[in-house]
């Protein structure tokens, strides 16, 4: 069986006849006076049960893929939907005397600006895409062990390291069974060779799973012009500052004080990342490649 086909439904009965049997052999008198006793049963009811035939196979790994860009594509759509929600810009206002300083501090309303409450779904939207991602990286590992080796191996996992020395004393350990050449192409793709996506994956996933949901928010930015202030009406003291070059992001928050990122930045360089890497094992089987649109925010 060619171990890159899909696996296989192997169809087998299971029936009640051991219990119409003993209902054959029952003492009449158990029946009661009113059940008529019969000689055999009247009905034999049976049951198509598929059994999954366990063969590793590549092919097993893309739907994970494309399934976390369509998420992914579903939370870009949710955040233009609630960006298209804005129809004005804040009001900023300054006090006159603090217009000369490098930065002077502004005030503004926004809760009229921002409309929405709640970044729940996006936030949910978040988490499905790492679930995905994460899977679909160990399952990687999990088929190319069981093809490399010709025997399901156990406690495989897609590795990630910021150092080498801890991928050589600790990571290939969860490479049980994979071939040289594969851990090389594994190994090229660990943060201490300078890739990022793998570390955003391990950082985020981790989080994702074992503690919190990621905070995702659409942000907008802006431009103030100083040096095009009006007279505030009601105190001559302060101005209002005039504010266009709106755009709006949707951005993913870490927890750990880190800055800001694009989603873009952070999960669709993910899909990228770990696309790239199932194409070369596709490649190498003879098998079509993933072929994913980047959509960006």
């Amino acid at each position: 069986m060619d171990r890159h086909n899909q696996p296989g439904l192997e169809l087998f009965d299971t029936s009640s006849a051991s219990l119409c049997a003993a209902m054959r052999s029952k003492p009449a008198h158990d029946l009661g006076k009113d059940v008529p006793v019969v000689d055999g049963p009247r009905y034999l009811y049976s049951e198509l049960v598929p059994r999954v035939v366990g063969d590793p196979s590549l092919m097993l790994v893309p739907p994970r893929l494309v399934r976390a860009a369509q998420r992914y594509g579903d939370l870009l759509a949710t955040f233009e939907k609630m960006t298209g929600e804005i129809n004005k810009a804040p009001t900023m206002t300054a006090r006159l005397a603090d217009l000369d300083k490098p930065n002077p501090p502004l005030t503004f309303d926004a809760e009229d600006v921002l409309p929405w409450r709640s970044c729940v779904e996006l936030r949910m939207l978040v988490s499905e895409i790492l679930h995905h991602l994460r899977v679909a990286a160990d399952h990687l590992i999990y088929n190319v062990a069981w093809i490399d080796s010709g025997t399901e191996q156990k406690r495989t996992q897609f590795p990630v390291y910021a150092k080498r020395s801890d991928f050589r004393s600790h990571g290939l350990r969860m490479l049980p069974g994979v071939n040289a050449t594969h851990r090389g192409w594994i190994e090229a793709v660990q943060p201490y060779n300078g890739v990022n996506w793998t570390a955003s994956l391990a950082y985020l996933s981790n989080n994702d799973k074992h503690n919190y949901l990621h905070e995702v928010v659409p942000t907008l930015s802006y431009r103030i012009d100083l040096h095009a202030a009006v007279p505030h009406e009601a105190d001559p003291e302060v101005v209002s500052l005039p504010v266009d070059d709106l755009a709006t992001h949707v951005r993913l928050i870490r927890r750990n004080g880190g800055p800001y990122r694009e989603v873009d930045a952070e999960i669709g360089d993910i899909i990228s990342g770990l696309a790239d890497l199932v194409n070369q094992f596709l490649r190498e089987a003879g098998i079509s490649e993933v072929k994913l649109e980047r959509n960006k925010p």
